[in-house]
């Protein structure tokens, strides 16, 4: 038996024309009209499969189309289905207020009376909509408004604070920054109650979007700091920022310089002690690791230890660490002059010494001194990025 096609109404005819109209040439704001939004958004974003888009209706009197657009691994489905889709399908009938829920007044109504969920924000841009759904924000649309709701709905895993690999120390707090840029700002917040402290945001990135905060204590930084360092945040132009190292290099002074001018931590602890002094904090979503500015070379001599214990030990710890910088950096150029220019200069039996420990050696001192530290920085690199089992083993026979 032959199958009848089914007749293509003309209002759904008419509708679908519409739509591929406005995705030929896709607009910057919404159009009021739900399908053909909803379609521009889907379009955008190329029919990607992680892109959830929910299509219900609520009205007790007059039937309401509502759409829901969100990121699947990045919304909390649980706030999505109890604070929004039961908010709007099952209070709609409850409320009792004193005008029903209509299409003239469905924008305003479901934002007073029916969404339950905290922080609420409008707009109509479309790029705005695009990014916070890749922030993890849940879209509302409503037939018949050019705006739309974005509901904040994030809900993505998160790397709990952990004690900080790089920046241990034996006594202190044991809390370390992780990749999330809410978490690392709490951290600081629940340290420094103070409502001087100010936060300015930045989105960097022309692909990645990358959120970026400014930390300062208003009454205490020079307000120079903060407009220079607002200017080169502002100044950056980059298709992605991954790490605060990206931020690190574009901000600086001299990219042609081996020592570093802004100083990085993973402690919350050495960001609030830093601010406290005058400096300001960079933050950046994605990365444990902070940015402090501006940074003085001695500052990188110092460890959050040191101000917790007594004054005469944090500052023989200091002393005890600017010798070792200069013993690192003269002894092996003393070692190649007193032996290859001036073994004269050496005390006989410490000549005497060397040269039987040298007498199996075919290289020159020079060499022998390069090679060597050429050596200790292959083990330290093998170390630290082979597994952990296979870098100790090679620590070990390097040592040996």
């Amino acid at each position: 038996m032959a199958q009848t096609k089914k007749p293509i109404k003309t209002k759904e005819l008419i509708t679908q024309r519409k739509i591929d109209e406005v995705l030929e040439n896709p607009p910057r704001e919404l159009t009021g009209d739900l399908a053909t939004d909803l379609a521009l958004v889907e379009k955008l974003f190329h029919h990607s499969a992680d892109i959830v888009i929910r299509e219900f209706a609520l009205g007790t009197e007059e039937r309401i189309e509502v759409g829901l657009i969100y990121a699947d691994a990045l919304a909390n489905k649980r706030v999505i289905d109890q604070d929004i889709m039961q908010g709007l399908m099952h209070r709609a009938g409850l409320v009792k207020v004193g005008q029903p829920l209509t299409r003239s007044n469905a924008f305003q109504y479901i934002e007073e009376y029916l969404l339950t969920i905290g922080e609420i924000k409008v707009t109509n841009q479309v790029d705005k909509i695009l990014g916070s759904i890749l922030s993890g924000d849940t879209a509302l649309f409503i037939d018949g408004s050019p705006k739309a709701y974005l509901t904040n709905t994030r809900g993505w895993s998160m790397r709990t604070p952990t004690e900080p690999n790089v920046e241990a120390v034996i006594r202190g707090p044991r809390e370390g920054f992780t990749e999330t840029l809410i978490v690392n700002l709490g951290l600081v917040r629940r340290r420094l109650k103070d409502p001087d402290l100010k936060v300015e945001m930045f989105e960097i990135g022309k692909r990645t979007k990358t959120s970026i905060s400014l930390l300062y204590i208003v009454d205490i930084i020079n307000p120079k700091i903060v407009e220079e360092l607002r200017r080169r945040l502002e100044d950056i132009s980059i298709d992605g920022i991954v790490d605060s190292g990206y931020v690190e290099q574009l901000i600086q002074d001299s990219t042609a310089s081996p020592f570093p001018q802004i100083h990085s931590t993973e402690r919350p602890d050495k960001v609030v002690a830093n601010l406290l002094e005058g400096r300001a904090a960079i933050i950046v979503d994605g990365s444990p690791f902070a940015l402090i500015a501006p940074s003085v070379w001695a500052q990188f001599f110092h460890s959050p230890e040191d101000y917790y214990e007594r004054s005469h030990i944090g500052t023989f710890v200091r002393l005890i660490r600017l010798l070792s910088m200069f013993f690192s950096l003269t002894l092996p150029a003393l070692y190649i002059a007193f032996t290859s220019f001036h073994p004269d200069m050496l005390p006989i039996p410490l000549a005497l010494a060397i040269a039987g420990a040298r007498s199996g050696v075919p290289f020159s001192p020079f060499l022998e001194t390069l090679i060597m530290e050429i050596m200790v920085e292959i083990l330290r690199e093998a170390s630290v990025r082979l597994p952990g089992p296979i870098g100790q083993t090679i620590g070990i026979i390097g040592g040996l």
